[in-house]
């Protein structure tokens, strides 16, 4: 079964430290990794970070905090 994988890939570019969310279909998790390796045309050796996912993010963390803070001041 074919699914969506969103998550966040840092990696070294040459010189530069590259970080990009991403959303890709795959059948798993390690094919999602291989998938990215093909995408951004990198080796495993260059991947600093990586974070995956079958979960879409219901909120970005700045409308978690904010939320949060509305609430505190109600109470």
């Amino acid at each position: 079964m074919i699914q969506m994988y969103y998550g966040r890939i840092i990696f070294l570019d040459g010189e530069l430290s590259i970080s990009l969310p991403f959303a890709i279909q795959a059948k798993s998790i390690q094919q999602a990794f291989e998938l990215l390796k093909i995408k951004y045309e990198i080796h495993e050796n260059q991947i600093f970070d990586l974070k995956i996912t079958n979960r879409k993010a219901l909120k970005d963390h700045k409308e978690s905090s904010l939320q949060k803070y509305k609430e505190s001041l109600l109470k």
